[in-house]
């Protein structure tokens, strides 16, 4: 009897050695997750926005801001759909850009990155899959220069952000990556950072992970940021470090999906649908998140907004919270003149300040 229970304690010990190594190798040493819920939320500050009305705009969609300061606005119905304002007073400067598919000329306008130099900005086409550079300083309406898509492999790049002067980082369609830096031309893979298959106990083919965590991706130097539009999940990739950085919460919520295997998608249930975070955009201080945690509002065309803004540090670590009287569907943060620049389906045809200064 006294064999039996060493034997079962040697057993015992052997079991446990095994479920340790096996937990290890799970975890990634590259990833750092961080949860935080409604009550970790402190330090909250009431904003109040100013509408500036300009008659440049019907439907603005999309703002930054670049380096020199100069705030990039672009509306999807205008003929001259691009729009350059100075700050901190946003002061009308001129319009650009032309409609057409020739080239230099502009369709859809999927999202706005900075340029080469402080005054130079990147336009991404998803229709022309194409690259199209502007200057703040140029008299052309046309593009300075169009970089088209080389090869079939980068149809896969929907959401994509300059990783460098010839490559991209992307969220691919059809893969669990995260984070795939793709060489523009080649269309060779260069790096790939994180799994998505971490951030849900769910398990499908690969194609089905954009489809789950699908969201808007923000760039800063070398650091990305995917806001994850069905899920309160702010994942960041620091290239250079090749560190990862999940930031999940307020609700921690999981949606729930329908898996169709044989097409390689899958479909949202209508009635778990709730829009998390809405964009992301870095800076030399942090990260800023718009948040909406409601329901995708049926008296909006198109997209949803959020009111809450919350500011992480780059360590993850939530500083502030940000609550915003009127509701963005895209904004940018400048913290040399502490504002915040931001669109809104309520506010057509203006831009929306809010002051930071305390």
């Amino acid at each position: 009897m006294e064999v039996f229970f060493k034997l079962s304690k040697i057993y015992l010990l052997l079991f446990l050695f095994f479920l340790s190594c096996k937990a290890s190798q799970d975890e990634d040493p590259d990833l750092k997750i961080i949860y935080f819920d409604k009550n970790d939320i402190a330090d909250k500050v009431q904003l109040k926005g100013q509408h500036i009305n300009f008659p440049h705009l019907e439907m603005p969609e999309i703002i930054y801001l670049l380096e020199d300061g100069t705030l990039v606005v672009y509306d999807k119905s205008l003929d001259l759909p691009i729009h350059l304002f100075g700050t901190p007073t946003v002061s009308f400067k001129n319009s650009l850009g032309k409609r057409g598919e020739g080239p230099g000329e502009l369709q859809s306008v999927f999202n706005i990155y900075q340029g080469d130099a402080p005054h130079e900005f990147l336009l991404h086409q998803i229709e022309t899959k194409r690259i199209s550079e502007f200057s703040v300083n140029q008299e052309s309406n046309l593009a300075q220069k169009d970089s088209d898509f080389g090869v079939p492999e980068l149809f896969s790049m929907i959401i994509l952000a300059p990783a460098s002067d010839s490559s991209f980082m992307s969220m691919m369609y059809a893969s669990s990556t995260k984070f795939t830096e793709v060489n523009f031309q080649s269309g060779e893979i260069l790096n790939e950072f994180g799994d998505w298959k971490s951030n849900t106990k769910e398990r499908s083919v690969e194609e089905v992970y954009f489809d789950m965590f699908q969201g808007h991706l923000s760039s800063y130097k070398n650091v990305f940021a995917i806001a994850c539009r069905h899920f309160d999940h702010l994942e960041v990739l620091d290239a250079e470090k090749g560190k990862l950085l999940s930031i999940r919460g307020p609700e921690n919520y999981h949606p729930k999906f329908t898996f169709y295997e044989s097409s390689g998608s899958a479909a949202i249930h209508p009635e778990t649908i709730i829009t998390m975070y809405i964009k992301s955009t870095i800076n030399q201080d942090g990260i800023y998140a718009l948040y909406s945690g409601k329901k995708p509002r049926l008296d909006v065309i198109e997209g949803t907004t959020g009111d809450q803004i919350f500011y992480f540090n780059h360590l993850g670590e939530l500083e502030r919270t940000y609550d915003l009287d009127i509701p963005l569907s895209d904004f940018q943060v400048d913290a040399k003149h502490k504002k915040i620049y931001g669109l809104s389906p309520d506010a057509e045809g203006a831009i929306v300040v809010f002051d930071l200064a305390e």
